[in-house]
């Protein structure tokens, strides 16, 4: 199911990432034990806005926002970064490609595929990213940990 909300959390750690980082998370962890209530983070759309903050890079700390569009695109901002993607979530796995960047240094190859998890809480008005594997580093360092909630 393509849905506009992990394409717009995609972004947001395209954005962080793509910025630059040492590596490090900063102290954050990113541990989610279950889901609100009988709702599976599967069943949880990721399509729609999404708020967080960057949890790492050149960008850490600043506001990011992502939208996940149901045509498997995503468009993420923080700070004076912007960063366009593609998406495709198979349950609680998103794969993002082809990250486009403005400044250009936070743009990720077509060819680099990036594999995250991620978990809703709160029912399924906050997600976080609890792992992943990207060739592109900038992506990953911005991604690993970001946790966002879904704005109306």
């Amino acid at each position: 199911m393509h849905e506009r909300t992990i394409a717009t959390l995609l972004m947001t750690f395209l954005l962080a990432a793509c910025a630059g980082s040492n590596g490090a998370t900063h102290g954050q962890t990113a541990r989610i034990e279950g889901s609100a209530a009988g709702v599976s983070s599967e069943d949880c759309p990721i399509v729609g806005h999404w708020r967080g903050i960057v949890p790492g890079g050149l960008l850490q700390g600043s506001a990011m926002v992502l939208e996940f569009f149901d045509d498997g695109t995503s468009i993420g901002r923080a700070d004076w970064v912007t960063l366009e993607s593609t998406w495709e979530r198979d349950g609680n796995t998103v794969a993002i490609a082809g990250v486009r960047a403005n400044p250009p240094m936070a743009s990720c190859p077509a060819d680099q595929v990036g594999r995250y998890t991620i978990a809703f809480e709160g029912g399924c008005d906050a997600v976080r990213v609890i792992s992943g594997e990207d060739e592109c580093n900038h992506r990953r360092l911005a991604l690993l940990g970001l946790g966002a909630t879904r704005q109306q």
